[in-house]
């Protein structure tokens, strides 16, 4: 298995810790989207957010990053925590989850905490202790392209990574058909969907993951239930650079 692609699967890992623990954690909604803490890899060099173009669809609303330089759109309903969580304890959820010591072996494999750009939160659609969820994570991924996550190869290896370490995070984990790749608004992405049970709840999770200039772009988003699909492609289909 190749460095990169081992790479892919921890930083997929650490994106749903964060989407398990988030509910939990303290922080406040953001009304300045892109002033967070993050900063670009250093293989993405200066880059400007692309331009709004046109009017967001009916119900949705912008979220630009001007340190990624990427624009995408959002259910208005999602409350947006940007930059509002530190690498630092993100790192403490990762110890929490793996052990003690746990975030120095994510260090060392490359991963930067800095890169979950922006959190989402659906209160509206809250079951329990459990808030459906959404978020964005941009990582180095030098050498990567889109063209990698076309071969049907590395679809194939991304997922049995996927199926031979999420059984040991979620209880009940099943995979909803196989890891596919899809092209939405000129993006390529590599989307694969599972499931899993949380304190007796059924949740869904809907990954996509696209590569633009030596950067990993990966969208999550996990609810309880069935997925609305139809929403995440909106948004998926709304990113630009």
């Amino acid at each position: 298995m190749s460095r990169k692609l081992r790479k892919l699967l921890v930083i997929l890992s650490i994106v749903i810790i964060a989407l398990v623990l988030m509910p939990s954690c303290g922080g406040t909604p953001s009304s300045d989207a892109g002033s967070g803490s993050n900063s670009p890899s250093e293989n993405s060099g200066e880059s400007n957010a692309a331009a709004k173009t046109g009017e967001p669809a009916a119900g949705f609303e912008f979220y630009e990053n001007e340190i990624f330089g990427f624009i995408l759109q959002y259910p208005i309903e999602w409350m947006l925590f940007d930059g509002s969580i530190s690498p630092a304890e993100y790192k403490e959820m990762v110890d929490e989850v793996f052990g003690s010591d746990a975030a120095n072996i994510f260090d060392g494999l490359g991963f930067d905490f800095s890169s979950i750009t922006a959190v989402w939160l659906d209160f509206e659609n809250a079951a329990g202790d459990f808030v459906p969820n959404a978020n964005i994570v941009v990582s180095d991924a030098e050498g990567l392209t889109q063209n990698d996550l076309k071969s049907p190869i590395n679809l194939l290896s991304l997922q049995d990574m996927y199926e031979d370490v999420y059984p040991q995070m979620f209880d009940d984990f099943s995979s909803d058909g196989n890891m596919y790749g899809k092209a939405f608004g000129g993006n390529y992405f590599a989307i694969y969907k599972f499931n899993y049970t949380l304190s007796g709840m059924n949740i869904s999770c809907y990954q996509a993951m696209t590569v633009k200039s030596n950067n990993l772009y990966v969208l999550t988003f996990t609810t309880h239930g069935k997925s609305d699909e139809s929403k995440y492609e909106t948004i998926i289909s709304s990113l630009e650079f």
